[in-house]
């Protein structure tokens, strides 16, 4: 064989060393992200993963904590109805402080089995709150403190008293208008019972505003509710029935009349002339003349014996049509 024969023969019988470097960059180049991202630097990823969980145990298995948690109060009370009342406000919960295991602690549910209050024998006193009555908690957790620490247990003696029922008025009518007549109520007097220094304490059962803007002339009837009572009083009543009159606003005149007695030709009155107030609308007032303006006195009514002389108090008569009328003085001597 001749050596440009072996030459040719060496050249190719493998790859030139820098030849072969680029194909191991192009595979490098072309092997997946995720094996990149999961195998470089496998060691200290390793190493960081070991201590987070050692980290993560001793945190939830070894160390201790604290969570206050709120614990229902159920208190058994005396049958309704009773003669004695309790005036001690009793919270709904308790706030518990609990230590122990933190993997414990994350677990505990926020309310614990309620603790049961036996005050069915209404008698005064204070009940200690002590960790033996919060149950549910698991044994490696205790209670390290409990607020509020004690109750204080207070009665009273129950009373029932009448109340006189108020209405007040709202709004304002329209000119010309008036109330007739106050406000009647029904009923006029509601009871309240309850703690004996409580119901000693109202005034009066208030109901809720009668309004009275817009009204027109005429008779009005409506149900209103009383306003709550303090607590742990009750009405009972929950409401009432108010009923008011709008009329025409009324104008007063004062006159002079003469007192006649009806019956009695010798009959003669003292004082002989009375002060009569009439009342009714304007239209009616402006047409009202004084000769229109009877007073009398009438002794047969009074069951006198016109026959035999004699002296009575008798009241005065006046009359006027679409008004009303009074005598000042109401009544008269009269003598026969």
């Amino acid at each position: 064989m001749s050596p440009m024969t072996s030459s040719n023969t060496a050249n190719t019988s493998g790859p030139a060393p820098s030849q072969g470097r680029t194909n191991g960059r192009r595979k490098s180049a072309v092997q997946p992200l995720a094996w990149r991202l999961v195998f470089e630097n496998f060691g200290m990823k390793v190493i960081a993963l070991l201590v987070a969980l050692g980290f993560y145990a001793s945190m939830h298995t070894t160390s201790n904590a604290q969570r206050t948690v709120q614990v229902p109060l159920i208190a058994d009370m005396p049958p309704r109805g009773g003669t004695r009342a309790l005036i001690s406000d009793i919270p709904q919960t308790i706030s518990v402080t609990v230590e122990g295991p933190r993997q414990q602690l994350d677990d505990l549910e926020t309310r614990l089995d309620p603790i049961p209050l036996d005050l069915r024998g209404a008698l005064d006193d204070v009940v200690t709150l002590v960790p033996g009555m919060i149950a549910g908690l698991p044994q490696s957790l205790r209670v390290t403190r409990i607020i509020p620490e004690s109750l204080a247990i207070h009665w009273e003696n129950v009373m029932e008293r009448q109340l006189e029922v108020q209405v007040p008025i709202a709004g304002q009518l329209a000119q010309g208008l008036e109330l007739r007549v106050e406000v009647s109520v029904s009923p006029k007097h509601i009871n309240a019972r309850g703690p004996e220094s409580v119901v000693k304490s109202i005034q009066l059962a208030r109901a809720e505003a009668f309004e009275i803007g817009g009204l027109g002339e005429g008779r009005y009837t409506r149900s209103l509710l009383l306003a709550a009572p303090p607590a742990k009083v009750s009405f009972d009543v929950p409401n009432i029935e108010a009923t008011i009159e709008v009329a025409r606003k009324l104008v007063t005149r004062e006159l002079i009349a003469k007192v006649q007695v009806i019956g009695l030709a010798r009959g003669r009155a003292e004082p002989a002339v009375v002060r009569v107030l009439v009342s009714g609308t304007p239209e009616r007032m402006a047409t009202l003349r004084q000769d229109s303006i009877l007073a009398r006195v009438d002794p047969k009514a009074q069951g006198i014996d016109p026959t035999k002389p004699g002296t009575a108090l008798m009241p005065v008569i006046v009359d006027v049509a679409e008004a009303t009328a009074t005598s000042d003085p109401p009544q008269v001597v009269v003598r026969w």
